[in-house]
């Protein structure tokens, strides 16, 4: 292959480019075309086969990706690409799948380097190949596939694509644990548009719905007061070892209520909602004490120091 490039760089067909690849530290060897007249006219030379080269393109460099010891991600990506033009000839539903499993991975592989548009785009084309049966079909795929692209049209700065997503994983999904990222992106998108109070609303509604803990329609100075007192009555009974040892939670369900009770959190602050504010984030650490610690916990411990220093108890609100 190298030398039949070799000869179209000769010939000023191609120029050969030498760039640091983006996936390693590793320098490089890339070909394009010298003039986009000489691509349309390379392309024009299939004629009605084009679509067959890119089906046996993309399998071939999808083989080499999966087959090789180390599989470069440009192979996948070039892959998805190929097979996402030819998908007027799969014949059967599990090719089309198969495409679109291709198109989800060089998605994720995109996003760990932040190029969040082409990510969004290969989704989009995932979305296409899986077809409108694939939420009974293929439910955990298609869930998958839905709640990335929700993320990525949300980084990319598409709200149209955004909206669409969240509410096809809203109306699709079989649990609110799966219709989380949905939720999540919502009141994130809700909130970047400064109605934080709609944001704070759309968390309370899904806290509710969740029905592992009550949350009042209006937050008291005794509720706050009560929440408080027992947060720090349990973590006086308990040696500091012991809270810094204590289990991660398993519960997945619990995990969730603890993201979107200091999510819920956050928009009251930007609300300036300050009981809310205080309130979820201790009920948040409230739940950590019982169930297990999640990644949000450790925010919910600085928000009860906040406001252990607020009430003068400086030694607690150090430790």
């Amino acid at each position: 292959i190298e030398e039949v490039l070799w000869k179209a760089v000769e010939e000023g067909l191609l120029e050969e480019l030498k760039l640091e690849d983006p996936f390693s530290s590793s320098e490089s060897i890339r070909y394009k075309f010298t003039h986009d007249k000489v691509q349309s006219a390379a392309y024009s030379l299939l004629g009605n086969d084009e679509k067959k080269y890119s089906l046996v393109v993309g399998n071939h460099l999808r083989d080499l990706y999966e087959n090789l010891e180390q599989g470069e991600p440009w192979m996948l990506i070039l892959s998805a690409d190929h097979l996402y033009r030819c998908e007027s000839l799969f014949k059967t539903q599990s090719q089309r799948d198969r495409a679109a499993e291709v198109n989800y991975v060089a998605s994720q592989e995109l996003m760990t380097h932040s190029a969040f548009r082409s990510a969004a785009m290969y989704l989009r084309n995932a979305i296409v190949l899986i077809g409108e049966q694939a939420w009974e079909r293929r439910y955990q795929f298609c869930l998958q596939v839905h709640n990335l692209s929700v993320q990525m049209e949300y980084n990319s700065g598409n709200p149209k694509e955004c909206d669409e997503r969240t509410a096809q994983i809203l109306k699709k999904a079989r649990s609110l644990t799966d219709q989380q990222t949905a939720y999540h992106i919502k009141m994130t998108k809700l909130s970047s548009l400064r109605q934080h109070d709609a944001a704070l609303k759309t968390g309370i509604s899904f806290l509710r719905k969740m029905k592992l803990s009550r949350i009042p329609a209006h937050i008291t100075s005794i509720e706050l007061f009560v929440e408080f007192s027992s947060v720090m009555n349990r973590i006086k009974r308990e040696s500091e070892e012991d809270l810094l040892n204590r289990k991660i939670t398993s519960d997945t369900k619990v995990a969730t209520f603890i993201q979107v009770l200091m999510s819920s959190a956050v928009f009251a602050w930007y609300a300036n909602k300050t009981p809310e504010f205080v309130f979820f984030a201790i009920r948040a650490l409230k739940f950590s004490l019982l169930h297990g610690y999640g990644p949000y916990s450790p925010t919910s411990y600085a928000v009860c120091g906040m406001v252990c220093g607020r009430l003068g108890k400086f030694e607690r609100a150090d430790q």
